[in-house]
């Protein structure tokens, strides 16, 4: 089973940041909350894009928001679980 811990509105990546712990058994696991504040031009520019797909700027949503475009663009499909409509697309990959 794998489990991810993360905010709410956030697109879950288990995959890459998930862990994985064993049906059965009894895990420990450590966690700490992390907030990090962008600076403001001239220092930086993060935060502030605009993502097609999401209302909100995550770290999360930047990168599914990238693979999503990227593939689009490439071969006009996507991944189911990707977001965007699919009316417009040719085909979708499951």
């Amino acid at each position: 089973i794998k489990v991810y811990l993360g905010h709410p509105e956030d697109v879950p990546l288990v995959n890459e940041l998930g862990f994985a712990v064993s049906p059965g058994t009894h895990t420990l696991i450590a966690m700490s909350h992390e907030r990090v504040t962008f600076l403001k031009p001239p220092y930086g520019k993060c935060g502030n894009l605009a993502l097609d797909h999401f209302a909100n700027y995550t770290y999360n949503q930047c990168i599914v928001d990238c693979h999503t475009n990227t593939l689009i663009n490439k071969c006009g499909c996507k991944l189911s679980f990707m977001p965007g409509l699919s009316k417009s697309l040719d085909r979708i990959l499951f």
